[in-house]
């Protein structure tokens, strides 16, 4: 680690923060650069109910090659015996059950290391594929075609997903519609971004939470928060043509606190009262605190007003945000000022309020989908975030008159906060 970045985390986060970054470092691993894709797209295979279902799903979305067309710009092998592989770089392939998918893994192995075609498969073939030591980045989840319960609009999204992610769709012209997740949303439910490829992130997020939120499968690009990026544009965009404004999304690596559902009801209550653009469930770095918070109590709660935020692991966003998150573009800077949360953080006139303490956090126990290190890497950055909201606001009773005590952070007393 640098000298400076040591120094400003020592100074921020103490001890702690320098160790988390020295023992949780980030992933070196480049991204696997997909084999790109023109469309539009000629399907090759046996005769059956999933290669219907795979042309269905992409004359729905306007891609498929038909007959008398200009010759196919890429060919998509569905793959339903294991006898039935092509040869290596002659297209994408799409495996039409988990069976298939564990037979061939060793071969699509070896392949892989030849040329960087995109592999399609059920969910459970995932695990199979990497496994054998197929490139993640390689392998896209779908449903099963020819499957019957499986709908045909979830085909078209998985396979507009991986059209997305080899540029064979352009992600800023993505129409919200083509996503199931993304349909007849209301303010009272919450959205999870997840990727299927991440299948031990879904798996621990669902344990916990089960059905009581909507998974939306996000969007897959290099670099990775390009696509985390274009996700969050897309379900604004739904929102805001829906007329569901607020909306409530959260990540599926959330740890959400022991009194959610009492304290979110609580803060439901309090943005009705007062003018807002993001409540923000965890706001992950306050090292540039510009103004002195305001520091509301109400009914047990302590709610803080800030003009800045970091973070998109919970958040409610109110119309001004969805505006700010649907106008999202890449050519406006790295990752450093045009990440998501970066590009949001910056917008005019933004007001954000906050709980003390914060309403959820990351799970240690699972891994950044986009820099690839531990979340407790972020663990002594909250805490610190905490004690200096703590420290620094201003506390306004429910008369209006500020209050003579300091706010003080349950985290603060922890071990090691």
């Amino acid at each position: 680690m640098k000298t400076a970045r040591a120094w400003r985390a020592l100074r921020r986060e103490g001890m702690a923060g320098v160790w988390a970054r020295m023992r949780y470092r980030r992933s070196r691993r480049g991204a696997v650069a997909l084999a790109p894709v023109q469309t539009p797209i000629r399907v090759r295979g046996t005769s059956g109910d999933a290669l219907q279902d795979v042309k269905q799903a992409l004359a729905a979305l306007g891609v498929l090659h038909g007959e008398g067309q200009t010759p196919a710009a890429h060919d998509l092998y569905v793959i339903s015996a294991s006898s039935h592989l092509p040869p290596p770089t002659s297209g994408s392939l799409l495996l039409t059950s988990p069976e298939i998918a564990g037979t061939l893994a060793p071969s699509l192995a070896r392949r892989a290391a030849q040329d960087a075609t995109a592999i399609l498969t059920p969910g459970a073939g995932f695990d199979a594929l990497v496994g054998a030591g197929v490139p993640p980045g390689q392998v896209f989840v779908l449903p099963s075609p020819g499957e019957s319960g499986e709908s045909h609009d979830m085909l078209a999204a998985g396979l507009t997903r991986w059209l997305v992610a080899a540029g064979g769709i352009c992600a800023k012209g993505l129409t919200p519609e083509v996503f199931p997740a993304l349909r007849n949303l209301s303010p009272q439910r919450a959205l999870c971004l997840s990727l299927p490829e991440t299948p031990a992130r879904r798996r621990a997020f669902t344990d916990r939470h089960g059905t009581s939120f909507t998974l939306f499968d996000g969007i897959r690009l290099s670099p990775g928060w390009h696509g985390a990026a274009f996700s969050y544009a897309t379900m604004a965009r739904a929102a805001l043509a829906q007329g569901v404004v607020p909306l409530t999304v959260c990540e599926d690596d959330v740890a959400l606190a022991p009194d959610y559902a009492e304290t979110l009801r609580a803060v439901r209550a309090y943005l009705r009262q007062t003018d807002w653009d993001i409540f923000s469930g965890l706001v992950t770095n306050l090292a540039g605190i510009r103004k002195t918070p305001r520091a509301v109590l109400r009914e047990g709660h302590t709610f803080v007003h800030l003009d800045q935020t970091i973070g998109m692991v919970f958040n409610i966003y109110n119309r001004r945000a969805l505006e700010r998150l649907a106008d999202w573009a890449p050519d406006r800077g790295g990752i450093g000022t045009n990440s998501i949360d970066a590009w949001l953080g910056t917008m005019p006139g933004l007001r954000v309020v906050t709980t003390l303490p914060f309403l959820a956090g990351h799970r240690g126990d699972l891994t950044s989908s986009i820099f690839g290190f531990s979340n407790r890497r972020y663990d002594s950055m909250i805490k610190a975030s905490e004690r200096l909201l703590a420290r620094r606001s201003r506390v306004v009773s429910d008369d209006g008159h500020t209050a003579p005590s300091r706010l003080v952070s349950e985290r603060e007393s922890e071990p090691g906060g």
